[in-house]
């Protein structure tokens, strides 16, 4: 049993050897692509940053390989799900810039899986996520949550481009995008322009198709199994004549206990093909028919790299998501960058440990943000917004006049860029200048400011016009320390000219934005009550036509509307 173990290992690292220097060299990104039912037309700038992408991904042999093995064992059983929904085939590459076919891939968003679904997505569409199941780690289960999703959004979309978008922006951020007049469109033109994720999404179809192909590579095939209700891994393994291990490795949608039997769950069985290590053997004259003659037991191979760094793209540049057990030299490799380069890049010391499901850059971060500015919560760094957002930690300084171990309150507003001063009124202020004032009930022309959660006095003098010394002098205060519901004397000028001047200022300021990420239990309502403003306002600012959202939206806020 050793030996023929031994033989299978020597089959498998011949074939790999005779890839090398084929996945080495980059596949062309062409002048003309179809996707679905489209035909794509794509200009020499767009085929650049494609290309720039497909190099990326095939330039190191050994993971390229790894991502082949994968797609071969996983997408015949895409490819008969999609067939079954009626969505493009072309959509199985979508599966491999998620989550790079890793069953228990997290994302820095904690969106898990396969198709990296957030828990409430994933319900939404029909699968279970609790403490015993996971289906957005199963295959089967997870594929056809992603197939209904996009079907949804194609209904609307009537455009498999905008579709495939909204697989990253939602349907509402894929509205800003989108126009009417390509609706059941059967060309579109590709550009430089056109959106990160698009382009990303045509380098992986680029890279991979022809790779994987059936019979392309020896290795495991996937047998599934819908008759295993009631059993435990344990007796799985029995039943399928495999190890457990195998078995686990495979199933990791089930965390606990015995596969449910309220519906029907498919397990995921790893086996030899035999038929495909005799076809290579035949066509590879240096090794003994012999090898493959013999009787060779289903013994799996683990998943190579079931802990690889996910690579991905956030804010427009290449990144990597850190799994469980990384080093920081495991992602410089993985990234294809030298340790220090990745350090650099992301503001880091030697000897600074990675954060598992923290996303980390593979290239310089930006200058400038194209959010205008943040709002500092509970919990963060200055380095962790840095991440946040794309931008270099240094930029981010400067931006603020901030030293590096500067001490932030909660609700300060950090400048994201210089295109936009800070808003003059304080996020969670009421719209209304009126509410956030007061009249003394002795003296009518005195104003007051009734101090709310989270106001420090630097917010309150920059809402007023006024300088933080005068707010002190004013109210006998020895310190900046504030208490929910205190009266401040602003100024002794007339309410009514105040009100006047402070509404004139609103008008003529060039508007700011803020952006939000849409969280489990937000809603449209929720989220206009946060920011003192109107449905119907967040609704216009970011296109949007319905009420639904989807878990990491980014929704653009204007401050000072």
């Amino acid at each position: 049993m050793k030996n023929t173990t031994a033989h299978i290992g020597l089959i498998v690292l011949i074939c790999l050897l005779s890839l090398v220097q084929s996945y080495a060299q980059s596949r062309k990104v062409p002048h003309k692509m179809a996707f679905a039912d489209m035909e794509l037309e794509i200009t020499s700038g767009a085929r650049e940053e494609i290309q720039k992408s497909v190099n990326s991904l095939t330039k190191n042999p050994k993971y390229f390989k790894i991502k082949v093995d994968r797609a071969q064992f996983y997408f015949p059983i895409i490819e008969k799900i999609f067939e079954q929904e009626h969505l493009p085939d072309d959509f199985k590459y979508l599966v491999l810039q998620e989550s790079a076919l890793i069953s228990d891939a997290v994302s820095s968003s904690n969106a898990v899986g396969f198709w990296q679904f957030k828990k409430e997505a994933a319900v939404e569409v029909g699968m279970r996520v609790d403490h015993q199941v996971d289906e957005r780690m199963n295959i089967v289960s997870a594929t056809r949550g992603a197939a209904k999703y996009l079907k949804k959004n194609n209904f609307f979309f009537r455009n498999w481009w905008y579709t495939l978008l909204s697989y990253n922006l939602g349907r509402g951020g894929a509205q800003q995008y989108a126009n009417i007049k390509y609706a059941g469109a059967k060309k579109m033109k590709v550009d430089k322009h056109t959106h990160w994720y698009v382009l990303k999404f045509l380098a992986h179809k680029v890279a991979f198709e022809g790779h994987t192909s059936p019979g392309a590579t020896p290795g495991l095939v996937a047998h599934l199994h819908e008759d295993y209700g009631g059993m435990d891994l344990k007796k799985v393994a029995k039943e399928a004549s495999t190890e457990l291990d195998s078995i686990k490795l495979y199933n990791k949608w089930l965390k606990k206990g015995n596969v449910p039997e309220d519906k029907v769950y498919t397990v995921v069985v790893p086996k030899y093909s035999i038929d495909r290590l005799v076809a290579v053997a035949n066509q590879m004259d240096s090794i003994p028919k012999a090898v493959v003659s013999q009787k060779i037991e289903p013994t799996p191979a683990p998943e190579a790299s079931a802990l690889s760094p996910t690579l991905t793209s956030f804010n427009d540049l290449s990144a990597i998501i850190v799994q469980k057990g990384n080093t920081i030299q495991d992602l410089a490799r993985t990234g294809n960058v030298s340790p220090e380069n990745f350090l650099k890049f992301n503001d880091l010391n030697e000897g600074d440990l990675p954060q598992i499901g923290q996303t980390y850059y593979l290239e310089e971060k930006h200058d400038t943000s194209k959010w205008d500015f943040h709002v500092y919560k509970a919990g963060q760094t200055l380095w962790t917004i840095s991440q946040q957002y794309g931008i270099k930690l240094n930029a981010l300084l400067a931006l603020n006049n901030l030293a590096p171990n500067a001490s932030l309150s909660v609700g300060k507003k950090l400048k994201l860029n210089n295109q936009h001063p800070l808003p003059q009124y304080p996020i969670n202020a009421n719209k209304k200048v009126e509410q956030n004032v007061d009249a003394s009930p002795d003296n009518t022309d005195t104003v007051y400011h009734v101090v709310k959660k989270g106001e420090t006095l630097y917010q309150i003098a920059q809402l007023h016009g006024v300088g933080i010394s005068q707010l002190m002098g004013w109210n006998d205060l020895n310190d900046q320390q504030l208490n929910i519901g205190q009266k401040l004397i602003i100024t002794p000028q007339k309410k009514t000219e105040y009100r006047a001047k402070i509404l004139e200022n609103s008008k003529n300021q060039e508007k700011t934005y803020m952006q939000h990420i849409v969280q489990p239990g937000d809603t449209l309502f929720k989220i206009a009550k946060q920011y003192g403003v109107e449905v119907s306002e967040i609704m216009h600012w970011n296109s949007k036509r319905a009420y639904d959202l989807k878990i990491g939206e980014y929704l653009k806020i204007v401050a000072n509307p």
